[in-house]
């Protein structure tokens, strides 16, 4: 799923929100590699690496939380985490983590401002 980059979209949001995008993908891999669903495996897989590629580590760390980063991924990329987003968004609040639905709501928007 690689593009060539003037087909990237760029995309500057808190490393929180990108925090919550790269998990709900890996919730989706998790659940998905069981089902044998393998082609989305691979689409969450090349996603995830390529935010890890893009995010600016410190130290060897994530980011600060409210540091905003810039993400370039193909609008298919960006489709398939806003799916995922929605996917897992209402167990975020049922898992007991109270910020990420509110954190991941925020990301939705973002991710819908520039997709339209």
């Amino acid at each position: 799923m690689s593009e060539p980059s003037s087909h990237l979209i760029a995309v500057a949001m808190p490393a929180e929100q990108w925090s919550v995008i790269d998990g709900s993908i890996d919730n989706t891999i998790a659940v998905d590699v069981v089902e044998g669903k393998d082609d989305v495996v691979a689409v969450g897989i090349a996603i995830r690496e390529a935010g890890w590629a893009q995010v600016p580590w410190v130290d060897g760390q994530w980011p600060p939380m409210s540091q905003v980063i810039t993400l370039n991924l193909s609008r298919a990329q960006w489709e398939f985490a806003l799916t995922q987003l929605h996917r897992w968004q209402d167990l975020y609040g049922s898992w007991g983590d109270e910020d990420r639905p509110e954190v991941g709501d925020q990301a939705i928007e973002a991710l819908r401002a520039h997709l339209s």
